[in-house]
């Protein structure tokens, strides 16, 4: 599924909606090679609804929880699994100081903000990270998100990657992050047009191709370095406890629909959880599971889903969610709601898609500069319509749909 359409719907709604000193800046995506097959993206309803929490969250309380949408770094934070480390370095009248970092089986996080001189206040700040440890115990796994906040001083960040780790890696990580800052610099506002701006960058929730190659230790992202206004690169050595996860085996089946699903064993850590299932296709295409797990009263949207097998009539992945594990006994609830086939963006559907979105006031233009994709520029969006719900029901017209649910209750030690 192509999320540009959001990206660019979000953008005007952020001119339209922010105050002035709250201007979200465009969420950037990033592919990320990992060692499995293709992993799916997050589900366009998860993509509106985090980025639009971010837009709702951008009152800052503190600087180690700037801009956590995040469920399960939430809890990790809540459980302090978190490690705070206060490490600063600066480089030519800017500072990069390194908050906190987490790291569990499933995924690695970092907080850290950015400290910038007058000339680039209100820039864009691009970035490229590496993070690696001394005795190569993780490589990228694919997906990640990201996320922040732009203050009058500078910049606030919260990244997290999917890792893998190797077999017995150490309790405690001896972690290297380097970043790579580059900005141009920005002509100052008036005394009278003067307002501040917020906004971020990150990457969503994604993987690259099932390559069977050794993948390179660490964890690279790139942003698009621009060498001739490079600000500095800054390097951070630190340690980092390790929190393996839990193995849990589920071994149970459910029906609807005349489908099965089967859920085989679960990989619990404080941030995030994966299920491997499997289940019998409507047709034989890819189809996709929308899924929610609920924890602890909460309901969880799925983070992604990745094939890892494929048959004429059955697919074998992997769910992911964000959700938060206390290190404590509790019940999880796995309800998968529908199966979406792929999409298809035919021109009847299109057009079905802007017929929807004008019986609510919402007005689209269509662009067609990038051909093979669809993408489209919200014209006009009324005051008091929930534009990411109406943008989610309408993006249905895309797709078919198989309803469940096949619900699963599963015991966490």
């Amino acid at each position: 599924m192509n999320d540009k359409h959001i990206r660019a719907a979000l953008d005007q709604i952020a001119k339209q909606e922010i105050p002035d000193d709250m201007n979200l800046w465009e969420n950037l995506s990033q592919e990320i090679p990992a060692h499995r097959a293709a992993r799916v993206t997050r589900s366009i309803s998860l993509i509106v609804v985090m980025l639009l929490m971010l837009v709702a969250a951008a009152a800052v309380y503190a600087v180690v929880r700037v801009q956590i949408t995040d469920p399960g770094i939430s809890g990790a934070m809540e459980a302090n699994l978190v490690t705070e480390l206060g490490l600063s370095q600066t480089i030519d009248d800017v500072t990069v100081t390194l908050d906190w970092a987490y790291a569990d089986a499933n995924r690695i996080a970092i907080g850290y903000s950015v400290a910038v001189p007058p000339d680039y206040q209100g820039a864009v700040v691009e970035g490229r990270f590496v993070l690696t440890d001394a005795d190569n115990s993780f490589y990228s796994d694919g997906g990640g998100s990201g996320g922040g906040l732009m203050t009058p001083e500078g910049s606030e960040y919260v990244t997290t990657f999917g890792a893998a780790f190797v077999e017995n890696p150490p309790d405690v990580l001896d972690m290297r992050f380097e970043l790579t800052l580059s900005a141009e610099p920005v002509q100052q506002p008036t005394e009278e047009a003067s307002g501040g701006s917020g906004g971020g960058f990150g990457y969503g929730s994604g993987g690259g191709g099932g390559s069977d190659a050794t993948p390179e230790p660490g964890i690279a992202i790139d942003f698009g370095i621009d060498p001739v206004n490079l600000l500095g690169v800054f390097t951070f050595d630190f340690d980092l406890p390790y929190i393996p996860a839990i193995q849990v085996s589920v071994d149970q089946t459910a029906e609807a629909n005349g489908l099965s699903f089967s859920v085989g064993d679960m990989i619990v850590t404080p941030s995030a959880t994966q299920l491997n299932i499997c289940f019998d296709l409507p047709t034989p295409e890819d189809w996709t599971p929308s899924a929610v797990l609920t924890t602890g009263g909460a309901e969880i949207s799925q983070a992604s889903w990745e094939i890892v097998s494929t048959e004429d009539s059955t697919r074998c992945g992997i769910l992911t969610f964000y959700a938060p594990y206390q290190q404590e006994p509790i019940t999880f609830t796995l309800t998968i709601n529908e199966l979406v086939s792929p999409y298809a963006h035919t021109e009847e559907a299109i057009a079905e898609f802007e017929r929807i979105l004008a019986e609510q006031g919402i007005e689209i233009t269509v662009r067609t500069d990038t051909p093979g994709a669809f993408n489209f520029n919200l014209v006009t969006t009324p005051e008091g319509v929930d534009v990411g719900a109406a943008l989610n029901e309408a993006y249905r017209v895309f797709a078919r749909y198989t309803a469940g649910p096949w619900v699963f209750t599963i015991d966490i030690p």
